[in-house]
């Protein structure tokens, strides 16, 4: 497992660097998706390595980042190759929403609202943070569900205003969101204690970065 996590950590720094020469647009936003999808990898390896339980619970207070801001980021992303200008206010209404989330994450280890309960243990040469959801937890898989709802209803509404540069490239990233969000709830439903959300992560932006790239590259030329 610590393999599978240094891999993908390897791989998103690959990605990255395929976004730095392919993103001709210079998103600020889908620079700063890959970016946080690198550091919740990382958090992952860390997690793996960890020698007892305050380098595990540091270690998965990283992984949240990508828990928390890769949703959104992902739908303003979404709505960046859609042409949708969305007003600054709503901006800072969605980040400060996942910030809060996350601010709940980060308490993880000094009381029960996001944990109840977290314990230690080595499985395979990995290490694995057993946890009990408290009663804020929900809101990491509310806030994935809205805002990948949020991106189909974008997608949509640009394919009948006819801004949608690619019906084809559209439904890839629809599905390649829809599978991430999937992969994440079908792990916890079958009680899986290793972590293979970084592998989630490795599956979606790399299937997005395609398409993301090429409208990029249309959407420069069609300004010039």
């Amino acid at each position: 497992m610590v393999l599978l996590y240094f891999s993908c950590v390897v791989i998103s720094i690959i990605l990255y660097i395929i976004l730095c020469v392919t993103d001709v647009k210079r998103s600020i936003v889908q620079n700063i998706l890959f970016l946080v999808m690198i550091i919740s990898n990382i958090g992952y390896l860390c997690l793996a390595i960890s020698k007892n339980l305050y380098e595990a619970i540091l270690a998965y207070k990283i992984t949240y980042l990508g828990g928390c801001y890769i949703p959104v980021l992902y739908f303003f992303t979404v709505c960046e190759i859609c042409r949708f200008n969305i007003r600054n206010i709503y901006k800072f209404m969605a980040y400060g929403i996942q910030t809060i989330v996350f601010g709940f994450a980060c308490t993880i280890g000094l009381n029960g609202i996001f944990y109840k309960k977290v314990s230690f243990s080595v499985s395979n040469g990995c290490a694995i943070l057993i946890r009990e959801y408290g009663p804020t937890h929900f809101l990491v898989r509310l806030s994935m569900i809205i805002l990948l709802a949020l991106s189909v209803v974008a997608l949509r509404v640009a394919i009948k205003r006819k801004q949608a540069l690619n019906i084809r490239d559209i439904r890839y990233i629809i599905v390649c969101g829809a599978l991430g969000i999937l992969f994440y709830f079908g792990t916890r439903v079958m009680g899986i204690k290793q972590e293979f959300i970084p592998v989630s992560y490795i599956f979606m932006l790399a299937g997005i970065l395609p398409p993301v790239s090429r409208i990029n590259m249309y959407t420069v030329e069609e300004n010039q």
